[in-house]
Order: C-alpha cells, then structure tokens, then sequence
C-alpha cells in the first residue's frame, strides 16, 4: 500500500502515551473523521493538520492512518485564527478565550505576536 495525505483538523485526542508521545487522534475531514495513529505528541484538538502515513487495519478498532510525518498547517481565516487561540494555545486565559479588555501576561502578548508573525510570513 503507498503513503496517503490526510488534512483536516485535530476532532479528538483519544488517547496519549505522556512517556513516549503515541498518540490515537480523529481528524475531522468533510464532515466525516479519520483515526489517526503514531508519536504526534504535540499536537492539541483544533490544530489544522496534514499528516502523511499508511492505512492499516486494526482487528479491534479498523482502519487507521499510521502516521510517518505531519505537519501543522498555521491558521490564516480570521475564524481559523480564534479557533487556534480558543484551543489552549495560551495558557492562563479564562476558558482559553482571550479577552482582549482583560490583563494579559508579557509572555502571552509575545506569544500572539511570535505567532502571528509567523503566519504573516507565510
């Protein structure tokens, strides 16, 4: 079987191995979600993704993608952007939600402007 492409964004982290970093996750694709399988210990559920790997079938839970390499793909729609801060990305904020009233940390301000700048660039 050849390598397949999957992109979509992180639906469900359904189990994570802290030592080691496997991961079991859904990527939400067309309305329909994909189960995806390796050490992807980085990425967190919201995340636009683009995961390259083979289709295997497990006896007990089907067909799964193992991933061999994945790559974040970086928000650019104003809604994309709100989703990608709403997922925990800045810790500290109230429900994850940013409130752009309320007192923020230097670390949290430079964190936004780090990321947004990175997605300038692309």
């Amino acid at each position: 079987m050849g390598s397949t492409i999957v992109k979509g964004t992180v639906a469900d982290i359904r189990f994570r191995n802290e030592e080691n970093g496997y991961t079991v996750l859904t990527i939400g694709k067309g309305g329909a979600e994909q189960t995806v399988i390796g050490t992807l210990p980085f990425l967190k559920q919201g995340e636009r993704v683009r995961v390259l790997g083979t289709w295997t079938t497990h006896p007990t839970f089907g067909r799964q993608l193992k991933a061999a390499s994945y790559e974040t793909i970086e928000p650019t729609r104003a809604e994309e952007i709100e989703r990608y801060l709403a997922s925990g990305v800045i810790k500290g904020v109230g429900e994850n939600k940013l409130d752009p009233t309320g007192n923020s940390t230097r670390g949290q301000v430079a964190t936004v402007i780090v990321r947004y700048a990175t997605l300038v660039q692309h």
